[in-house]
């Protein structure tokens, strides 16, 4: 065999050695996982609104009856003010209490604006 067959045999060898040992790794890397997320389940939710002077007063419960982890509500609150440097719009931010699921659990969070988002975190 030429000196250039060798060469070749040799790379292709060392190549082969090379994807199994990468393969090897990945594979290692994918069958390792980190522990499993819990969730709450069972989740329901709520905004109510009051009339508060010129604006609202939002209240947004959340109420989850089974599972794992944890709960809180979130609530941002845009309200227009001129009371001000420079009146405009400006966000109030609320987030609830960590709350764990089972029955009658609930949490709720308050604020004042014109409008308002809503999301639950959960952990």
């Amino acid at each position: 065999m030429s000196v250039y067959g060798e060469r070749v045999r040799r790379s292709v060898r060392k190549g082969a050695v090379l994807a199994v040992v990468a393969g090897g790794v990945v594979a290692g890397a994918v069958a390792v996982a980190g522990p499993a997320v819990a969730a709450p389940d069972g989740c329901t939710s709520e905004v109510t609104s009051v009339p508060d002077g010129s604006t609202k007063r939002f209240t947004f419960t959340v109420r989850c009856t089974g599972g794992d982890g944890a709960y809180r509500p979130q609530m941002t609150c845009y309200r227009y003010r001129t009371d001000i440097p420079w009146p405009g719009t400006v966000p109030q931010y609320v987030l609830g209490a960590w709350t764990v699921p089972g029955p009658g659990s609930s949490a709720s969070v308050t604020c004042r604006g014109e409008t308002r988002t809503t999301s639950v975190q959960y952990r």
